[in-house]
């Protein structure tokens, strides 16, 4: 019986470290554009504990494009010029709130933006502020560090 009830602790021991390396890894930069007149696109947020368990949706030039999860980041490849991104909620996932940025994508050059949520009090009503904006290189590969990929 001692060694039934150790047995049964080291598959449970197995199975939780085999969950924990399970899995696509957090963050794996792409190299590069698969065609000479597209940009890379990542798009990220960090871990905010008031809104673990919702997300907003992303539109990219108008097109819904996925969701994006707590600690989590999507990856696009867009054509050059003009896009809109947008980010907002649905109201039932996500407040119905958005931010978006309209950059001029460049030929064959990868783009970081982080997307912030935060909640707090006014007066007695709560208020979500979300903002979208461009963040340098080294900050957001170091960022990304601590996301892994939104489905």
């Amino acid at each position: 019986m001692l060694v039934r009830g150790r047995l049964l602790i080291l598959i449970c021991l197995l199975g939780l470290t085999a969950g924990r390396t399970a899995g696509e890894p957090a963050f794996a930069e792409r190299s590069h554009v698969s065609q000479s007149d597209e940009a890379l696109v990542y798009l990220y947020r960090l871990h905010y504990p008031g809104l673990r368990n919702s997300y907003p949706d992303v539109y990219v030039n108008g097109e819904q494009r996925g969701s994006l999860k707590d600690e989590g980041h999507l990856v696009y490849r867009l054509r050059q010029g003009k896009a809109t991104i947008e980010v907002k909620g649905n109201g039932v996932q996500w407040p119905r709130i958005a931010a978006s940025v309209t950059p001029i994508l460049q030929p064959e050059r990868t783009y970081f933006f982080k997307y912030t949520a935060e909640q707090g009090f006014v007066g007695t009503e709560l208020e979500t502020r979300v903002r979208l904006e461009e963040m340098p290189r080294e900050q957001a590969i170091k960022d990304l560090q601590t996301t892994r990929l939104s489905n």
